[in-house]
């Protein structure tokens, strides 16, 4: 068994959450993925994603897909994590900020102030992104 996870670094070797479960073993990439109420082509798309940070975590590209997929299936704790990892290993990743802000700003989650932090993040490496300050008024006007 290779002890390894696709969120975030702590090292273990099962994730389980209600909508998944991914165990990874060693030799060729073996991917043994559960999905209730994911459609195949999710089941599929995460497999190839799985498959690539198996092969490299630091994979920004993947995480941040995977993240995605995640946010859009109402896994926030996960989505959230994932945006994270890929801070941890690129900080200045706009597009993770932009998505963790968004994503800290859903009705189900109302983190204003963490989605301001991001905000204020990308205008410290972009001051003049319109998107950045017409999201970071929104949000100070709630």
């Amino acid at each position: 068994m290779v002890e390894f996870t696709v969120i975030g670094d702590s090292e273990c070797n099962n994730y389980n959450k209600s909508d998944y479960h991914i165990r990874f073993t060693d030799g060729p990439v073996i991917a043994e993925i559960f999905y209730l109420g994911f459609t195949q082509e999710y089941a599929t798309e995460v497999e190839q994603i799985l498959d690539r940070l198996f092969q490299d975590k630091h994979d920004i590209t993947s995480r941040i897909r995977l993240a995605d997929i995640f946010r859009e299936k109402f896994l926030i704790e996960q989505s959230i994590e994932e945006y994270k990892v890929v801070l941890e290993y690129d900080p200045n990743n706009k597009e993770a900020l932009m998505k963790l802000a968004h994503t800290y700003s859903m009705p189900e989650v109302k983190l204003l102030l963490k989605a301001q932090k991001c905000l204020e993040r990308i205008l410290e490496l972009d001051p003049r992104n319109q998107e950045v300050i017409e999201f970071l008024d929104k949000i100070q006007s709630h």
